[in-house]
This record gives C-alpha cells, structure tokens and sequence, in this order.
C-alpha cells in the first residue's frame, strides 16, 4: 500500500499544477486574480507537498498524512462547497468554491479515500482471530486468566488484606487492618521483608 500512497501524492501533484495552470490565467484574464488569489496559492502549496511525499520523501509517512489530509479535506470541502459560495469571502484570502472547484475537490477525493478504505480493510484482514492464536483466554489455578501478549488483564478481587508476621505490634495492628481497595479492579502487590 505504501507505493499506492506515493502514485496518489505524485498524481495528485501533477493535478494541483495543471488546475493552477489552467486557473491563474483564465482568472488573470477574466479580471478575477485578486480576489482568488489564495486559492491559487494553496493549490500550488499543496502540489510542491504532494511531490515530496511522491517523490522525495524518504519514508511513506508523508505520502500516507498528504492522502489522509486530501482525502478528508478535500471530501469534506467538496461537500461543503454546494452549500455556500465559498471560504473567508469577505477578506483578501478568498476562496470562492463553485461548480468547477467543487468538482476538483471531490474528484481528487475520491480516489484518497479509497486508498484509505482499501489500506484500511488489508490492515485489518491482517490480524489475527482470537481462534488463530496459540494463546487462549484460560482460567489460572489463582483465580485469574491468562491472557495474550498485548491484551488487557482484569483482576477479579478489588481489594486484599496484608499482615506482617513479628513485627513490632503496633505496625503488625496497622498492617492486619490495612486493606487496600484501588480503582478499575486492579490490585497493588506489596512485598515486605520480615524480620526474624
């Protein structure tokens, strides 16, 4: 999956620089740059990000977050561009979404999103069953389970009793009467050395 990560950044770079070639000069010549001028700026942005993460990052985890963000992003955007006419319109960073943009975003989209769902699926296909482990949920002769590497352990008692053996009797009195009670059905272990 990571080279499906990395083709996706390098055509997804490839798009953002031909959309911004295509949009600054009909934009330049209708008259409209200067006010759509940051959305320009974050296509070319995110064309120079979605190249490294294609081609020069050394490790797949900024082809992997690119995908993520313009999948999402971009979903999300191209979404909520049909309901209004765009970002910030009443400052200079205006970024009007029409039918055109909404378009682009939810076609670049899509295929993220299906990388996404397709990495998704083969991660999860990949771990194991409970059944296909040699490690099985068993009751222990001392009252607790034994459990897998990795999974959760859960004490059955919440609380124990300690005493101590000749000891001075005032910390022996102290000690056959603590109780120790903690949170969330765990248990605190407590190791002494005696004396005699």
């Amino acid at each position: 999956m990571e080279q499906a990560y990395r083709r996706y950044c390098q055509a997804a770079g490839v798009a953002f620089v031909l959309v911004t070639l295509y949009t600054v000069p009909t934009k330049l010549l209708q008259g409209r740059l200067e006010h759509d001028w940051a959305h320009s700026v974050l296509h070319l942005c995110s064309a120079l990000l979605a190249a490294y993460a294609g081609w020069r990052a050394r490790s797949p985890a900024p082809a992997r977050a690119v995908t993520w963000v313009i999948g999402v992003g971009y979903f999300a955007l191209g979404c909520y561009g049909w309901f209004t006419r765009g970002l910030l319109l009443s400052t200079p960073f205006a970024i009007p979404l029409g039918v055109p943009e909404n378009l682009f975003h939810l076609l670049l989209s899509v295929p993220a999103l299906t990388i996404i769902l397709l990495d998704l699926r083969s991660a999860r296909s990949h771990l194991p069953e409970r059944s296909e482990t040699s490690h099985v949920w068993k009751l222990s002769s001392s009252r607790g389970l034994e459990v897998a590497p990795g999974e959760v352990f859960v004490v059955e008692d919440t609380a124990f009793q300690a005493g101590v053996e000749d000891a001075d009797p005032a910390v022996g009195e102290l000690a056959e009467r603590l109780t120790v009670g903690l949170v969330a059905g765990s248990e605190l272990v407590v190791i002494a050395a005696s004396a005699g």
